[in-house]
């Protein structure tokens, strides 16, 4: 009798020890199997937020910082039914800035040229605002800096040195220099939205890009 008590036991620790080896294989596999989900999910948000081409914000990022820069500035920025403590907010500037001729670039150098010249644009612009800005790619060859508590006036030396800056940069095989087009608009001016702020800035962009044609045509 206790023979077979004895076997029984060691028949049911088999057992256990078999379930448990099976239990830590699917541990290890559902483990295994999360990291790659996590890594997954990281890829699926990187190219969310950010540009491929110039590893700048594509524009939903770059419009969500806008809105939350606006409702810190007018004060309305609740989460869920508690108000958070938030950062100080002055005013937001907006800068558009369009990379001139670069259809001309792809046409007559080839559109690696031209991605060449976006890339190199991109980080003209980066190296030239500060940590705090946030630069988006809003479309082709128009980009957008967020200047948040940056005065109108110290946004438009920004962009002086951004033009000197792009002005001195070269692309394509041929070594085509850069230029661009501005345009800077602030809450400062009165505007209270951030589709109101940005059509300002646009419409100066297209008049800035305007009278530089009109002084190459001269």
């Amino acid at each position: 009798m206790y023979t077979i008590v004895k076997r029984g036991c060691k028949m049911a620790k088999k057992d256990l020890d078999g379930s448990k080896k099976d239990l830590e294989k699917r541990l290890r596999k559902l483990a295994i199997e999360n990291k790659q989900l996590k890594i997954a999910l990281e890829r699926a948000n990187a190219i969310a937020c950010y540009d491929s081409l110039t590893g700048v914000y594509t524009r939903r990022e770059l419009m969500e910082h806008g809105e939350y820069f606006m409702k810190l500035l007018n004060g309305r920025y609740i989460e869920g039914n508690m108000r958070t403590v938030r950062p100080h907010m002055t005013e937001l500037a907006v800068c558009f800035i369009d990379l001139n001729d670069l259809k001309k670039i792809n046409n007559t150098q080839g559109h690696h040229s031209g991605d060449e010249a976006l890339a190199s644009f991109a980080q003209c612009i980066k190296e030239s605002i500060r940590d705090t800005d946030v630069l988006g790619r809003y479309g082709g060859d128009e980009f957008v800096v967020l200047f948040p508590n940056q005065s109108l006036v110290d946004a438009r030396k920004i962009v002086r040195k951004m033009r000197a800056s792009i002005g001195r940069t070269v692309t394509g095989r041929n070594g085509i220099p850069l230029s661009a087009s501005f345009g800077v608009a602030s809450t400062s001016e009165g505007h209270t939205t951030l589709s109101d702020l940005m059509a300002i800035a646009d419409g100066r962009m297209y008049r800035d890009k305007d009278r530089q044609k009109k002084g190459r045509a001269a």
